[in-house]
């Protein structure tokens, strides 16, 4: 059998997304116009020179309070996942020569990913990082920072029936998350986060309560369910629901059926909106962006079709390299709301990004692997660590599990959270 591979990218750095206390900006320049006024009794010349004065000060304050925040602050956390994206399905190289250097193959030219290609530019990449070989036992374990054989949910859930088969583990938990169950978002809501679900969930099956990720310690949830499979990606087939895939119809998306806009957009949009919420709120949050790409059905995405019709690959393949560049494009998407914004006050706020991505390998892989999904031959995975620069290739062995106590343990760039240090405590004993 071939060795199913799959990739992760693990983003930390100081701005993805845009987030900055506008408010507090505007403060800023109220007091700083107060006092100008105030001195309004002096001449021209001694106005102009305490003008010039108090903005070099105000420059100076203004730094040193952007470092206290910076200092102080709780960050903002997105988790974003892809999924089924295979080894060599970007433009980025994870394979790499008998030196350890990254080598480039046929397929990393076949790909379009530049803002994949920027991520890695700019962080270390993980060629070594291990998950599960089907989506819920690793979505699980990054939302409980439990292996499977604890978590027990050993398989992919089945939304409709309990498919442990004749000779599965006898004690599964096909049920998957429930209420209550200790999660990365439940600890982060407790600690004043807004947290949000946008995309696929996969938690637990129909009927229960681990469907609805707003039952697992999310605020919000757009577009998550028990399923995996999306019932369709186009507005004009309403995501599924109507046809004869309505059982996998994604929810929450009404607004956008009998429209153009493929479904990697609309969860985009919806993501941005969320974030933006939560920024006028004056909330740190946590966002957990789970695209249901580039899971079948593997339906094209029109507006990339173009450049891959002369590829010489079957109508599916092209369907599935459109995928790809959709979800590319979300990640661009953020990047590009971050450079309108304004950048000093973005800074002053210490994001702490994470970027996730459970990929397995799909339709064109390569001839290198000894798997595929589903299969358990190796679970190896490849990341990408950014925190303030990079571009190397790091070949230590990280998994899924540790997501969840590694974003805990950032509690030195948190403010105190008394409920995560006693969580991480007890998972030590």
């Amino acid at each position: 059998m071939k060795r199913l591979t799959l990739i992760a990218l693990v983003l930390i750095h100081y701005s993805l997304f845009t987030i900055h206390h506008s408010a507090a900006a505007e403060q800023r320049a109220t007091e700083g116009s107060a006092s100008t006024e105030s001195q309004g009794k002096h001449s021209s010349a001694e106005q102009r020179a305490t003008d010039g004065s108090a903005s070099s000060s105000g420059r100076r304050s203004e730094g040193e309070a952007f470092k206290r925040r910076a200092s102080s602050t709780k960050p903002n956390v997105i988790l974003f996942l892809v999924d089924d994206m295979g080894l060599m399905d970007t433009s980025v190289p994870f394979l790499t020569d008998k030196a350890g250097k990254p080598k480039r193959y046929p397929l990393n030219d076949h790909y379009r990913t530049p803002n994949m290609e920027r991520l890695a530019a700019r962080g270390v990449r993980f060629n070594n990082f291990c998950a599960m070989s089907v989506c819920s036992p690793t979505r699980i374990s990054i939302m409980t920072g439990q292996n499977a054989a604890r978590h027990r949910a050993t398989n992919w859930i089945n939304p409709e029936r309990n498919n442990a088969g004749p000779g599965g583990p006898p004690d599964w938990n096909w049920e998957g998350l429930k209420k209550g169950d200790v999660t990365l978002a439940g600890l982060l809501r407790k600690n004043g986060f807004r947290t949000i679900h946008v995309g696929k969930g996969h938690f637990g099956a129909r009927d229960f309560e681990g469907a609805d990720p707003a039952n697992l310690g999310f605020d919000v949830n757009v577009a998550g369910a028990s399923f995996g499979a999306p019932g369709s990606y186009y507005a004009e087939k309403n995501y599924g629901l109507g046809t004869k895939r309505a059982r996998h119809a994604v929810p929450h998306l009404e607004k956008y059926h009998g429209s153009k806009t493929f479904l990697t957009e609309a969860l985009t949009i919806e993501a941005k909106a969320r974030v933006s919420d939560a920024v006028k709120a004056s909330k740190p949050f946590f966002l957990y962006f789970s695209h249901y790409a580039v899971h079948g059905p593997f339906e094209s995405d029109p507006r990339f079709a173009g450049n891959y019709t002369d590829s010489g690959k079957p109508k599916n393949a092209q369907a599935f390299a459109t995928l790809i560049e959709g979800m590319d494009k979300s990640l661009g998407d953020r990047e590009k709301k971050r450079k309108v914004k304004e950048m000093r006050e973005e800074i002053a706020k210490t994001h702490i990004p994470f970027y996730l991505g459970h990929f397995e390998k799909m339709l064109e892989d390569s001839e290198y692997l000894c798997g595929d999904k589903v299969t358990v031959a190796d679970c190896q995975v490849l990341s990408t660590l950014r925190w303030l620069g990079g571009g190397g290739l790091d070949h230590i062995p990280p998994t899924c599990v540790e997501a969840f106590p590694k974003l805990c343990a950032l509690k030195k760039k948190m403010e105190a959270m008394p409920e995560i240090a006693e969580y991480l405590e007890k998972t030590k004993k």
